[in-house]
Parts: C-alpha cells; sequence; structure tokens
C-alpha cells in the first residue's frame, strides 16, 4: 500500500516539468523515511543503492537506444516555382541522419525511422528541413529543436514504477518552453519496455511549417555504470 502510494506520488513530481529529477527521487526517498517504517525503509535503501539513483553520470555514458520516426511534415514553405522538394536532416551531438526527398509536396509523409546512440550527458535533438536543388545549393525550409532531458528522466522513472505496474503508464508531461519547439504540450509513456514521446515541432525562422515526430528510448541505465 504504501508502495503504491509513494510511486503514484513520484509519476505525479515527475509529469511536473518544475521538478528535477533529482528533487522527484529526493521526494519519494523522503516519503518513506517520514513514515518510519524500517522494514519498508530498509528495503528502498537497498533499492536505491542498487539502483544509484544519486549518483551522477560520467561524459560518454550510453544512454540506450533514440529511435526518432520523422512522420510528417505540415504547411511548408513553397522554395521552388510552386512547391518544394523536402527532406529532413536530424542532428544529435555529432551524429546525423536524414530522411528520404519528397518531390513536388508541402505536406509531406515519411513515416521514416532514424537510429541515434545518445550519451551522457544527453543534449539536443536539431531537425533542420531542406528544399532539394540539383543545380545550386539546397535551401534552407526552417529548423526546430527539443531537449531530450525529460524523456530521459521518464525513461529513469518507469524503470522504477514497472515493478508496480503494467501496460502504458504516463510518466510526464512537457509543456513549451525555451527547451524545445513544441507546438502544443506533450506527455511522455511507459510502454513495451521503453519511453514514446510524440510531439509537433513549430520550424523556426520560415514563414509556416510544423514537424510530427515519435520519439522511443529503450535501455536507458538508472544510473551510470561504474
Amino acid at each position: 500500500m504504501l508502495f503504491r502510494f509513494s510511486t503514484s506520488l513520484l509519476s505525479l513530481l515527475a509529469s511536473n516539468s518544475s521538478f528535477s529529477e533529482e528533487h522527484t527521487y529526493f521526494v519519494f526517498f523522503v516519503v518513506f523515511f517520514k513514515h518510519r517504517k524500517p522494514s519498508v525503509f530498509s528495503s528502498l535503501n537497498l533499492k536505491l543503492r542498487k539502483w544509484r539513483l544519486f549518483s551522477y553520470a560520467s561524459m560518454g555514458d550510453p544512454l540506450g537506444l533514440l529511435k526518432v520516426t520523422v512522420v510528417q511534415g505540415r504547411r511548408l514553405v513553397i522554395r521552388d516555382f510552386k512547391s518544394s522538394d523536402p527532406y529532413v536532416v536530424v542532428k544529435l551531438g555529432n551524429q546525423m541522419a536524414k530522411t528520404k526527398v519528397i518531390n513536388s509536396c508541402l505536406n509531406p509523409v515519411w513515416n521514416e525511422e532514424l537510429t541515434f546512440n545518445p550519451t551522457e550527458p544527453i543534449g539536443v535533438l536539431n531537425l533542420e528541413v531542406f528544399d532539394k536543388d540539383f543545380l545550386k545549393t539546397d535551401d534552407k525550409m526552417g529548423h526546430a529543436h527539443l531537449s531530450l532531458q525529460p524523456i530521459v528522466s521518464a525513461a529513469r522513472l518507469g524503470q522504477i514504477l514497472r515493478a508496480s505496474s503494467s501496460g502504458e503508464t504516463t510518466l510526464r508531461k512537457v509543456v513549451p518552453d525555451s527547451d524545445n519547439c513544441l507546438v502544443r504540450d506533450s506527455t511522455i509513456t511507459g510502454v513495451d519496455g521503453g519511453v514514446v514521446q510524440s510531439v509537433w515541432l513549430r520550424l523556426c525562422d520560415v514563414e509556416s511549417g510544423e514537424l510530427e515526430l515519435k520519439i522511443k528510448l529503450s535501455g536507458v541505465p538508472v544510473a551510470p555504470s561504474r
């Protein structure tokens, strides 16, 4: 009963974007301590030591596998005579991947999955849309960015909650701010051993344009290996 209550509290705190990952885990720890139940506290303490929730990652530590599905674009800008030939370049640190080109389309559907191997410290996912040209440099059609820290924190939280819940679990809500180009609020859910976030991103420095992405992160360690 106490464990179910505390994991529910942990999930609620994590869904509040104003709480950091460390703050969330600290509150979880204090809830058990205040109940002064030695057996429960001892059990949790062992779990915390095993998970090493309060240790810090080292630069270069692996953070699982990141799959970014570029679903579609909407209301992209015209860069040719009446249309554009758009493709998307996705960058994470020094890793880069790009979609295929879709000819003469301002509302393209790619549904293309791109794979990355993120490491600590987790960075920002950067996206650029270009119009493919054959006789000159490809034209820019806007750019967007998305912080990956929320989805990493949610992945670690999901590992804790997985022992007491099954199926799809809502872990966190991300709101539009300076760390992202979100069009609207986005929810991160735990499913199939990983976490998934679906987002619409507004393209910057252009008159119009949005991108839909589906991001899945799996295999994230709760704490870095030593």
